[in-house]
């Protein structure tokens, strides 16, 4: 994790071993030479859970003091194995920035802002263990996600589905528009950005199980995902 610009760094002694694609933006910068590079470590995987006081960072520019404080607290409101939700405030520009426990840890990576600025969310650094060593190899990781072909919405009785694709792996295994969503693969699910990373972590052939709520009965569905059709 660098925290200062990459212009105080000659060219000669970093180079990029992956950069992102559209399915992943993530990059890794490797160290060619001996230099004095900043940086923090990442916290191991599940050391931060629900609950704990966390920091972030941002000025990604360099400080601008229209950007308010610098080092903002807050604690982790909700974790998932492809997201975190925290009330540390970040703003327009931090998304990329880092998320520390009070070890001094990175934690997470920001990824966007909530519907107020102290609900936002981030990638869990679980996530960036998992690729490592495909990133060292110089290896693209890109992960398209299943596709399920089912639009939620979220009402007075809860995460609706409005609307299930013809032909799609949602219609294949028996879900149908007005089914309440309970759960996707025994996690709640209580809202559609919720609904979209607890589908979108999971690959093209891969089954999960869904549960609803149709009129009075609780129902599950085993789906197996399949390939996002092209437009």
């Amino acid at each position: 994790m660098l925290f200062r610009s990459l212009n105080d760094v000659a060219a000669d002694d970093v180079r990029v071993l992956v950069t992102g694609n559209p399915a992943n933006t993530n990059a890794l910068i490797a160290a060619t030479n001996a230099v004095d590079i900043p940086y923090r470590p990442m916290a191991p995987s599940d050391k931060a859970v629900t609950g704990d006081w966390i920091f972030s960072m941002g000025h990604p520019g360099g400080y601008n003091k229209a950007r308010g404080s610098v080092v903002r607290l807050g604690r982790i409101i909700s974790k998932r194995s492809a997201r975190m939700r925290t009330d540390c405030k970040i703003v327009m520009g931090d998304s990329g920035g880092p998320l520390f426990n009070f070890d001094g840890e990175v934690i997470g990576i920001h990824s966007r802002i909530g519907r107020i600025d102290t609900e936002n969310y981030h990638c869990p650094i679980e996530a960036y263990h998992a690729d490592m060593g495909a990133l060292q190899a110089g290896s693209v990781v890109s992960r398209q996600g299943g596709y399920l072909g089912a639009a939620v919405r979220n009402e007075a009785e809860g995460l609706v589905i409005r609307l299930i694709v013809e032909g799609s792996a949602a219609e294949k295994a028996g879900l149908e528009e007005g089914d309440i969503v309970l759960s996707v693969k025994d996690e709640e699910c209580l809202d559609v950005d919720e609904w979209k990373t607890r589908i979108g972590v999971h690959e093209i052939g891969e089954r999960i199980s869904i549960k609803v709520q149709r009129d009075e009965e609780v129902l599950e569905f085993d789906v197996k995902l399949s390939k996002r059709p092209r437009r």
